[in-house]
């Protein structure tokens, strides 16, 4: 029995990431990952990656069981290969008979293949970790506006029910005979059309259902607006976010 890829989103778990406060997680995923773009060394490069990869083994769940990891590894191969057989400068390694692997070709496939793949590790491990309320709960508390933070945070749970209702939309047109085959071109576009149709109409009848539930309940009619719970920093929140911002000083006096 083949099992279910889960789907990348925030799940509930007991683990030290998660009770670290969200700002101060995409505090470090920006200085890292500022850190990949200026930084030119392959060790730092493997130095990331190594160290986004051994806090993926404490998440409860794997790199390997979420959705698209598969094309991401093959995507972060194919990265390497590139650099491997259209970067010709530096000393021959392994001379091929239809292109030639130098010494610099290799260093530029591992520095590419590395920052690739820990900018994915690193975003997927926020989401993974953070969930989208408390967020931008946090966003709000430094000033953000509850208006913008709620039109997040609603289009971050949106998602998935659009998801939802487009494969039971799509479940029940193929059951009444819809036809995507690309051999006849004609019939699919017309099947694509109606189709699309449908989800326009069940995404704006969902739009409309929250506008009027807002409307209902005065929403946006104070300046300020009290929440059930309040995001508390810790010490550890303040010295990550200070590492993280030495960090990104230091990357810019470094380039």
């Amino acid at each position: 029995m083949l099992r279910q890829a889960k789907a990348l989103q925030y799940y509930p778990a007991e683990d030290f990431l998660q009770r670290i406060s969200p700002l101060a997680k995409i505090s470090v995923l920006i200085s890292l990952s500022t850190f990949l773009f200026i930084s030119q060394s392959v060790l730092v490069h493997l130095a990331i990656f190594f160290f986004s990869t051994v806090l993926f083994l404490f998440q409860p769940i794997s790199f390997f069981k979420l959705h698209g990891s598969k094309v991401l590894i093959i995507t972060t191969a194919f990265i390497g290969l590139l650099q491997l057989v259209f970067i010709s400068e530096g000393n021959p390694v392994l001379n091929l008979y239809f292109f030639e692997i130098t010494s610099k070709g290799i260093l530029q496939s591992v520095s590419a293949s590395a920052r690739f793949i820990s900018i994915i590790l690193l975003s997927y491990l926020f989401v993974l970790s953070t969930d989208p309320g408390k967020f931008v709960l946090s966003l709000v508390g430094i000033g953000l506006p509850y208006r913008l933070g709620y039109t997040l945070i609603t289009a971050l749970r949106m998602i998935p029910m659009v998801k939802a209702e487009v494969e039971k939309i799509l479940f029940a047109q193929i059951t009444r005979g819809a036809n995507y085959s690309p051999i006849h071109l004609k019939k699919t576009t017309i099947n694509i059309s109606r189709f699309l149709k449908v989800v326009l109409i069940a995404i704006f009848k969902r739009v409309n259902q929250l506008v009027i539930s807002m409307d209902g309940r005065s929403f946006g009619l104070y300046d300020k607006r009290s929440t059930l719970s309040d995001i508390h920093f810790q010490r550890t929140d303040y010295m990550i976010i200070f590492l993280s911002l030495a960090l990104i000083l230091i990357s810019i006096i470094w380039r």
